[in-house]
């Protein structure tokens, strides 16, 4: 029997239903999407009706049912012409051909990749998403930046290529290959490729799990991710890091650089998370700050180090919107001036080590006979992947710094002063079994030489020679 009914399928939070049409033809199920989106409360399954209730009016619920109602009767009436005989292919001819009223436009438009992505970014954004991370959480500003531009870089491949993306039989066959062949061409390396592969198909399957609008479903397992390289941990030793905190800078724009590295090292965060650090997460005399990570959206409170409190310190009353950090430069910027920064730690520990000084300045570390300080301006080699293929390629050490090599320098720090492992997680915000957190722990040969042997010389103990004499007598 041929019978069209109304039912609702719950988001994945629990908060909101998508109202559609179901009925079955030859043992295939159809599923009409009304376009009707409402919180949980505003749907009563007893009756099958839209009912008023907070944002939702009376007038607008009365709105809603006359669509559902109206495709209802639509799909019921078009069940009713259909013979025995007839098969799924039948009716959705009869659905997409005849279908006229206003409820429905949108159903049957003809959608292209970009609504996709737009599509996906409007419910991932603004007051109300109605998209939301795996965990429940709100999207981030920085991913929805990510999703702003995949979405960039399709309009560009779109206008370049001369290819249509509103063409879904090209976008489930030659898309996937054109689309790596044309970023490759723009030398964009396989881990920003991989990340734009990884958002175009969490969007699709968004809009295939949530049936929002009506596209045609692919084949996503034909859209391989990368295999994308790892890349060499960049940081800071103990020695190094007491020297970039107390060297002298002239120039004003690196000593705010300086500054902010030292604060973000200190407090091991994220770019993102320092770059909204405001008066409000510090307590009255900014001795603890309370911060959200973004990323993990977890809570960490943070007390303030002698040089932490010296920068909130020297720059209080400075700096405008609640700022207590000099913190007002955008991340592009904060990394090259940062490249400019070690470049002059790399020098002035060389003026160091000239003028004989290195030598008189005690170590960090009790537990180290000489000061830990590298040749900052040799060449390490680093590898560059394109088309997944591994090119190894050379830059100065100090040109390899960047934001994010603050928590770098953080954790190694801990790590080589023998600091708990499980405390220096949860300064970091990582979860107690991060596969990330492993990579930190990447130590030089200089440092395993002053720990490791220095300790192998304390488990000898020399014997004295004439217990041996007195043996072979």
């Amino acid at each position: 029997m041929k019978e069209a009914k109304i039912k609702a399928r719950v988001n994945g939070k629990n908060t909101h239903v998508t109202i559609y049409i179901s009925c079955s033809v030859g043992r295939k199920v159809i599923r009409e999407n009304t376009g009707v989106y409402i919180p949980c409360e505003n749907w009563s399954d007893a009756i099958k009706r839209v009912v008023p209730n907070g944002k939702i009016t009376k007038e607008k619920a009365n709105e809603y049912n006359q669509i559902i109602g109206d495709l209802y009767l639509e799909i019921s009436t078009k069940l009713d012409q259909l013979s025995d005989s007839d098969t799924r292919d039948d009716l959705m001819r009869l659905l997409r051909n005849e279908m006229q009223n206003e409820a429905t436009a949108e159903v049957k438009q003809v959608y292209s990749l970009l609504d996709v992505c737009q599509l996906v970014i409007d419910h991932s954004s603004g007051d109300n998403p109605r998209r939301y991370t795996h965990k429940g959480g709100a999207i981030s500003a920085k991913t929805i930046k990510q999703y702003n531009n995949t979405l960039n870089t399709l309009k560009d491949f779109e206008v370049s290529q001369g290819k249509s993306l509103s063409d879904w039989n090209y976008i489930g066959g030659d898309f996937y290959v054109d689309l790596k062949n044309y970023l490759y061409a723009k030398m964009q390396v396989d881990s920003s490729i991989d990340k734009l592969i990884k958002n175009l198909k969490s969007f699709l399957l968004y809009i295939y799990d949530e049936e929002v609008i009506d596209i045609p479903r692919l084949n996503l397992k034909k859209w391989k991710r990368i295999n994308v390289t790892g890349q060499t941990v960049v940081y800071l030793l103990n020695d190094e890091y007491n020297i970039l905190q107390q060297m002298p800078i002239s120039e004003p724009h690196l000593d705010r650089t300086r500054d902010l590295f030292c604060f973000q090292t200190d407090n091991c965060l994220r770019v993102g998370d320092l770059m909204k650090v405001r008066r409000y997460h510090f307590n009255h005399d900014y001795t603890k700050m309370d911060i959200t990570h973004e990323k993990t959206n977890t809570d960490t409170k943070h007390i303030q180090t002698a040089f932490s409190l010296s920068v909130i310190k020297k720059y209080k009353g400075m700096l405008a919107n609640g700022r207590v950090i000099p913190n007002d430069i955008t991340e592009q910027v904060y990394n090259r001036q940062l490249k400019e920064v070690i470049k002059l730690l790399a020098t002035y520990i060389e003026k160091l080590r000239e003028g004989g000084v290195l030598e008189k300045i005690s170590p960090v570390l009790e537990n180290c006979d000489k000061l830990l300080v590298r040749d900052l301006t040799v060449k390490v080699p680093f590898i560059s992947t394109i088309r997944q293929k591994k090119k190894v390629e050379y830059d100065y050490l100090y040109n390899r710094f960047s934001s994010h090599d603050a928590r770098s320098t953080f954790i190694t720090c801990m790590l080589i002063a023998g600091e708990n492992q499980e405390m220096i997680k949860k300064k970091s915000g990582h979860a107690a079994n991060s596969p990330a957190f492993k990579r930190y722990f990447d130590i030089s040969s200089e440092v395993m030489n002053q720990f490791v042997v220095k300790k192998q010389d304390k488990m000898f103990k020399k014997i004295d020679s004439q217990y041996f004499a007195s043996l072979s007598a």
